[in-house]
């Protein structure tokens, strides 16, 4: 793992470009924005890149951030790819540090376009890769490890977001282990607190007592099916719990015929995308179903909400976050049965949700959004000094 080191302040702002696919409502692209709101004006000068400027962040992007597009919306054409190539390799041109801020695509394309400008570079890894890769059939996984070996050859630092994922990466690409570190997600906790005030009470207004939340992409990641097929099995001990899901994605579909078949349809409610902090500090229990995780960004704020926390104990992250299971329950990743007994179980223990409440609250300290911006900053400093002495 890279060792931090103490860095001289250059006299001149660090130009720092954070390229992304888009700004959809995804964990990654929340807490790019968070960093680069939250780096040192004085020191520090980024500008986004997006291939498309869309996604249901585009609003949160500061007026103070250049934000540059490679891509005219309804451009699908053969040649996108290289054009997108060409905006990087153009945009790296005038900064000093190039960050993919987003595994595959917006690596792939940062790397790329910043070895043509001959500029340092930097692969922010948000999966957790040993398992996504372990998820896909051998063909397509050999191909997505050759892909990964060959971009990853190139950039100065490989970050990604927790301990076991870093390890993860050390294991299968071996050669970069030095290159290899990771940093918490930054989560502006201040930020939360703004926008949960400015929230109506609409979420609790419209779900009975015995409220459950859950909250990210309607992806199979996610594991939203099991956490709907848990319900199931909820609603027959207490007919009155009501689980809200809010997030959109391409699972919809699916997870609203599972809901049908189920006759859950009083019992489960897709919400859409929208700001959950309200919905987070009101919740009886917070769910996280997902099959695999990187760090869960919206663990980390449901926590900040005081919310209680139960998660599938998925690689990676939530045993990293709960230490252990000590600030929240673990149940085995992809069982409805361990699921569903946990839920009836904190359901009807208000002492223990009330515990788990006030554990949240005392576990989310230890990531704040400060020292996490500082290891940030000593990186982008780090390699444009060393790219200084070169």
């Amino acid at each position: 793992m890279a060792e931090e080191k103490q860095i001289v302040m250059p006299q001149k702002k660090v130009r720092c470009l954070f390229v992304l696919p888009s700004l959809a409502g995804g964990g990654a692209e929340k807490v790019t924005l968070t960093l680069l709101k939250n780096l040192d004006s004085q020191k520090f000068s980024p500008t986004l890149l997006l291939f498309k400027s869309e996604g249901e962040f585009l609003s949160d992007v500061p007026n103070n951030i250049p934000l540059i597009t490679a891509l005219p919306i309804d451009d699908k054409g053969i040649l996108s790819f290289f054009k997108i190539i060409h905006a990087v390799r153009k945009a790296a041109k005038a900064n000093d540090v190039v960050v993919g801020a987003l595994e595959l695509q917006g690596i792939l394309c940062a790397v790329i376009g910043a070895t043509l400008a001959g500029r340092p570079s930097i692969a922010w890894v948000h999966k957790h890769l040993g398992t996504y890769l372990g998820r896909r059939t051998w063909v397509s996984r050999a191909l997505y490890w050759l892909v990964c070996a060959l971009v990853f050859s190139f950039p100065k630092r490989i970050v990604t977001v927790s301990a076991d994922a870093a390890k993860s990466l050390c294991s299968l690409f071996f050669w970069r282990r030095k290159a290899i570190t990771f940093h918490y997600n930054p989560i502006d906790f201040a930020a939360i607190e703004i926008e949960a005030k400015q929230l109506t009470s609409a979420y609790l207004e419209q779900s009975p007592p015995r409220c459950v939340l859950a909250v990210g992409r309607l992806t199979a990641q996610k594991g939203f099916d099991i956490l709907i097929q848990a319900m199931s099995t909820v609603v027959k001990v207490i007919p009155n719990a009501h689980l809200s899901i809010l997030g959109e994605g391409e699972q919809r579909v699916l997870l609203e015929r599972m809901i049908q078949d189920l006759k859950l349809s009083k019992n489960v409610s897709l919400s859409g995308f929208t700001c959950p902090y309200k919905a987070m500090a009101e919740t009886d229990l917070f769910v996280m179903s997902s099959r695999y995780e990187g760090l869960p960004t919206v663990m980390l704020e449901a926590m900040y909400c005081g919310a209680p926390i139960l998660s599938s104990d998925c690689p990676s992250g939530p045993r990293e976050i709960l230490d252990d299971g000590r600030y929240g329950v673990l149940v085995p990743s992809e069982s409805p049965l361990a699921l569903s007994d946990a839920i009836i179980a904190l359901l009807h223990d208000r002492h223990r949700l009330d515990e788990l409440s006030q554990l949240s609250l005392s576990r989310v300290k230890h990531f704040a959004i400060n020292d996490i911006c500082h290891a940030w900053q000593q990186e982008l400093l780090t390699i444009q000094q060393d790219e200084l002495c070169t």
